[in-house]
Order: structure tokens, then sequence, then C-alpha cells
């Protein structure tokens, strides 16, 4: 049998989880040399993961650097949480700074830019960017603004008489009574109740 793209992910993240850089690049080689199979963008990640548990942050953004940019702010993300961790801000504030050109109404890229120069005790830069975030008049908390949220249920709800959206509600409620039957034959099979 011959190894998929599939195999190649789960010996590059084995590679990652224990720290096996070699071997990870010599995997990650093969996969083209010897297999003729494409790296995905899950390759690409595993490989920049793998760079980044052994604390090669460069080389991983390095690595990033050739995906798709539809992809690129995903990729960078994930780099930007291991700079985190790693105490790189210098590389942690480059990644993020990326990000926000790449999606600048995305609020999770300044709080993990906080969280980097947090990490690395830099203190003014904190602030600074927590006061960038209120001039645009945006909270600070990762993910969506509850206005938008509101708008998407308004949204809804305007909508919600049209036949498409009885197909949901029906799904829905189906997902629902399942759910309580489930809970209902766990409480029975705990109680010793056949």
């Amino acid at each position: 049998m011959q190894p998929d793209g599939v195999t190649f992910i789960g010996v590059l993240c084995a590679c990652a989880r224990l720290g096996l850089l070699e071997d990870g690049r010599a995997y990650y080689e093969q996969m083209s040399t010897v297999y003729n199979l494409k790296p995905t963008f899950a390759h690409h990640w595993c490989m920049a993961n793998l760079y980044g548990s052994v604390g090669l942050l460069e080389e991983a953004e390095g690595l990033l650097q050739s995906i798709p940019e539809d992809l690129k702010a995903r990729a960078l993300g994930g780099l930007l949480g291991l700079c985190r961790f790693r105490r790189d801000w210098r590389l942690g504030e480059r990644i993020a700074l990326r990000l926000i050109e790449l999606e600048p109404s995305n609020n999770a890229h300044y709080a993990l830019l906080c969280n980097v120069y947090a990490a690395a005790g830099r203190w003014e830069e904190v602030h600074r960017v927590k006061a960038i975030m209120k001039e645009r008049d945006e909270r600070f908390s990762p993910g969506h603004r509850l206005v938008n949220l509101n708008e998407i249920v308004d949204e809804f709800k305007i909508r919600e008489r049209q036949p498409e959206n009885q197909e949901i509600y029906a799904i829905m409620d189906d997902l629902a009574s399942r759910l309580k039957l489930d809970c209902k034959e766990k409480e029975q099979s705990d109680l010793g109740i056949k």
C-alpha cells in the first residue's frame, strides 16, 4: 500500500507533537520526491507547526508565505498563537500586522497581538493596541460583535415565514427530539431501568 496525503498529515502531526524536526523534513520531502504527492494547506500547516514546536518560528513563517492568499490568514493566525507561547513578540507583531492588513475587521487578530505583547511584558504596546481598538469603536473581545449577531438573528426572523426556513425548523425539531430521547435513555441506563 502507498501512503496518501492523509497518511502524511498524520505522520507530520506526530513529528510536530514529538519535536522530530529532521524526520518531519524527510517525510515532507518524500511526499513529492518519492510518492508524487503535492503538499496541501494541511501539510504546509503541519510543517509550520513542527518548526514552531522546536522554536523555529521564522522558518514556519517562511513556509507559510508560499500558501495561497485566501488561506494565509488562517495559517498565520495559528502561527501568531505559537509566537505568543514562545514569547517571540517581534515575529508575533509582524504576523499580527499582516493579519490585520488581510482582515482589518477581525478583532481576534488585535486580541492575539495584545496577548503576544502581554506575554512578553510589553505593556505599553498592549495599551496602544487597546487604544487603537477603542478608537475604531470595536469592543475588545475575539469573534463577532453582538450587534452583528443581532443583525443575523433579526434577518432570520424577518425571513422566518419563507418556505426554506420551515425545512430548517423541521431539522432543528428532529435534532431536539433525538437529543431528548438520548438523554432520557441515558438517565434510565444510569438508574438501571431497561
